[in-house]
Formats: structure tokens, C-alpha cells, sequence
């Protein structure tokens, strides 16, 4: 549940985003959605994969990067919570004094917002072969998954979350996050928050029918390839899936799926059946 405030400022933006006019849209690349009457925020074809932390998601980054002509990149420090408390700070209309400035005219914003973090990500759009272009980001590093959706209304979201939240907690304490909790009660302590992060992702993806859950859990060769399908990708398929920072941020590449004998990609997890096919 969002709390008001909250609902409040994303009730706001959504009534100024179907309001404020369009701008319009620069020359489209391979890399961008064929379609010239779409939304200026739908030029892209971004995935976003969102994480409830030590989850599988830097594994689930690679998966990714590994199909051609799919470009996904680490965390940024938040980009999307600093754009939602400059909104909760000084609003929509247009104010005087020391935070003067006029009405934002919200596709523009977020349309910023987008390519600041291409930019911030060092991402050639020049590069036509790429067709999606991506980034994963911890859940508490969003703000809401309404103003997520509203930035990328035309996203993918990847939403990757834990089973057992014990595991995790336990996880997030060998790491020393969360260290305001730092103490003999910590998983107990930490595992409520847990909770609420995972429930309010898969109260999300209930409710939107672009986004993907996949838990640490289920992980497996027949659940990214669902992934796939769900991307609108056929024509190639995985045959391995690979496990990242199992032991911390240490790069460790045991396969913890089945591995079929087949000609791989560049890093070996993904099985071509022809060419990977973008619908």
C-alpha cells in the first residue's frame, strides 16, 4: 500500500501526464519501438529489473546480457527517488521564492529523466542492433511502482524477489546492510521489512501485465526461458543458468541449471535455434 503522500503526488503526475502536451519525438534508431504515433516515453524498449536485494539479480543481469541485442546495466544511486522527492518537494504548478520555477510539463520530465539515465549509463544509442536497453535497481531505491510506471509506461519489468526471507535477512547481515539493525535480534528485525517490500512487488506484478516476478528460488532454465517468451523473444532459448555473487560480490560462475549441448553466445548460457526473433 502506498502511503498518502505518496498516492496523492502519483494521482497528480498521472492526471499532468495525460494532460500536458507531447513532445515531439526525435529520429528513431533500430533501437527504438517502429511505431510513430506511439508515447514520446515509449520510443525505447527498456526492461527495468527490479530487486528486493541478494536475490539473483546480478545473475539475472547477465542472463539478459547475454541474448543479442539486449543492453542491461547495473544500479544507479537512485535517480528515481530523487526525481519523486524533487516532485514531493515542490510540486507540479509553477512557485516563486528560492525554489522558483515554472509548470513542468510532465512527459518532458520523465522524458528527461529516461535519457539521463541512458547517459548516465553510457549506453550508444547509435548502436542499431540493440533493441532492448536496461537497467535493475533495488526496490527501495524506487519510490513507488505507479511513478516507475509512469517514467516507463511502456516497460518490461523484471520483478526479482526471495522465497526465504531468512536466507535473506541473513544475507543482507553478512553484507552489513542495513546496519541501524546491527545486533543479535537483525534477521528478525530485518525480515518484516522484507516482507513488505516482496508483497507490495507481487501486488505489482498482480496488477500489471508487463512485468515478470521471478524468485531466487525458481530459478531454472524452463523460468528464464519463460522470460523469453514474455520479452517476445523466440527462435533461441537457455540451456544454463549461471549464479553470480553467491558468496557476496565475488564473481562465482557454477551453473546451478542443465546444461544442453548446443552452440552458445559469447558467454555460453544462451542456445541459438536460428537467430533470437524481437517481436
Amino acid at each position: 500500500c502506498i502511503p498518502s503522500p505518496l498516492l496523492a503526488l502519483s494521482t497528480l503526475l498521472l492526471g499532468a501526464s495525460l494532460t500536458e502536451s507531447a513532445m515531439m519525438p526525435r529520429k528513431q534508431s533500430s533501437s527504438l519501438a517502429e511505431n510513430p504515433g506511439q508515447n514520446p516515453l515509449c520510443e525505447r524498449n527498456w526492461i527495468i529489473a527490479i530487486s528486493t536485494g541478494r536475490a539473483g539479480s546480478t545473475s539475472l543481469m547477465g542472463m539478459l546480457n547475454d541474448v543479442p541485442r539486449i543492453s542491461m546495466y547495473g544500479e544507479n544511486e537512485g535517480v528515481l527517488m530523487f526525481a519523486h522527492g524533487q516532485l514531493a518537494s515542490h510540486g507540479i504548478d509553477a512557485v516563486d521564492g528560492p525554489y522558483s520555477h515554472g509548470r513542468l510539463n510532465m512527459p518532458k520530465y520523465f522524458k528527461s529523466l529516461q535519457e539521463f539515465i541512458v547517459n548516465m549509463m553510457g549506453h550508444n544509442d547509435d548502436n542499431a542492433d540493440v533493441h532492448y536497453v536496461g537497467y535493475k535497481q533495488l526496490a527501495n531505491r524506487v519510490p513507488s511502482y505507479d511513478f516507475l510506471r509512469q517514467a516507463f509506461p511502456c516497460a518490461k519489468i523484471i520483478l526479482n524477489y526471495r522465497h526465504n526471507l531468512t536466507a535473506q535477512a541473513e544475507s543482507y547481515e553478512e553484507l552489513k546492510w542495513l546496519p541501524k539493525h546491527a545486533g543479535p535480534n537483525y534477521v528478525e528485525e530485518v525480515r518484516p521489512w522484507l516482507r513488505k517490500l516482496t508483497d507490495e512487488a507481487k501486488e505489482f506484478a498482480a496488477r500489471d501485465k508487463n512485468t515478470f516476478p521471478i524468485a531466487l528460488e525458481d530459478f531454472s532454465v524452463d523460468k528464464f526461458n519463460d522470460m523469453l517468451r514474455f520479452l517476445g523473444i523466440s527462435g533461441c532459448s537457455y540451456h544454463t543458468v549461471a549464479w553470480n555473487n553467491k558468496n557476496g560480490f565475488q564473481q562465482d560462475s557454477r551453473d546451478i541449471g542443465v546444461s544442453l549441448t548446443a552452440h552458445t553466445s559469447r558467454f555460453d548460457r544462451v542456445k541459438h535455434v536460428g537467430e533470437c526473433v524481437f517481436s
